[in-house]
């Protein structure tokens, strides 16, 4: 197959991809909803990035222990909302941004009175 037929075909499953992801928005907000009832595990799930372990979310969030956040990642998985890093074995990465799918990202307790978690997670990338 050429060069330019493989880029028509990666083109149409780029666009199949972007619609299937809009139709999925409002499923997805309500799973979150229903999932995420807590603001620690909104911002632990916002957090989850495919790079951060669970020791720097379980200090992000002021928490003791990663067993937590570990807890969460497990439960999450099982419902699909998060999948392995590619790039960092055993670490988690959320499937959407809680902002993509309309629900607010609570502010960190470690820093409630800095910058919300969005503009963390926007520096370390």
């Amino acid at each position: 197959m050429s060069e330019e037929k493989l880029d028509l075909i990666l083109e149409e499953l780029n666009e199949i991809a972007k619609w299937t992801k809009f139709q999925s928005l409002d499923k997805l907000h309500d799973i979150l909803s229903k999932v995420l009832k807590s603001e620690n595990e909104k911002i632990a799930y916002e957090l989850s990035d495919g790079v951060r372990t669970t020791r720097d979310i379980a200090k992000e969030i002021g928490l003791n222990s990663k067993s937590t956040i570990i807890a969460y990642w497990q439960k999450w998985s099982k419902i699909g909302i998060v999948e392995e890093s590619k790039k960092f074995k055993g670490r988690m990465k959320h499937f959407v941004s809680l902002e993509e799918v309309g629900i607010d990202i609570p502010k960190s307790k470690k820093n409630e009175n800095t910058k919300n978690i969005k503009s963390n997670i926007e520096e370390n990338n």
